[in-house]
């Protein structure tokens, strides 16, 4: 596992810096950066052991990037924490574009590592979308 940093902002580093790749290190290697209240877990109108969290979203090249692709990127959760999570990413060619080109490939990435880990599908998919303004 890796995680990555920019070397030349060591000088200036940002506030919080240290504590967000860290979280993110937790993360790859399995640990648990936040929890749901089991009261509220229990309160929710579906089984949350057999519901899947989806968050969608597309990042676009900055100016001064030499690739002029987006990338998208989709996350599922695969415990009843919602704690856990695979992810589905994907480039999309067309440079800043919102829609999500291979959404169907991706869902079906993050189904089938959900049934690899629980060796069912969930009954309940939630999907989180950010970049969209309607």
């Amino acid at each position: 596992m890796t995680q990555c940093f920019k070397a030349d902002i060591m000088h200036t580093m940002p506030r919080g810096y240290w504590d967000t790749f860290l979280l993110k290190v937790n993360g790859k290697i399995g640990g648990q950066n936040t929890a749901i209240a089991m009261g509220d877990l229990a309160s929710l109108p579906f089984d949350a052991a057999r519901t899947m969290m989806v968050g969608i979203d597309v990042t676009h090249p900055g100016q001064n990037d030499r690739v002029s692709s987006s990338v998208a990127a989709a996350v599922g959760s695969y415990d009843a924490m919602f704690t856990r999570y695979n992810t589905s990413i994907k480039v999309q060619y067309r440079e800043r574009d919102e829609t999500v080109k291979q959404l169907d490939e991706m869902m079906a990435d993050l189904l089938a590592q959900y049934y690899r880990v629980n060796k069912y599908f969930p009954e309940n998919v939630i999907i989180f979308r950010d970049g969209l303004f309607i």
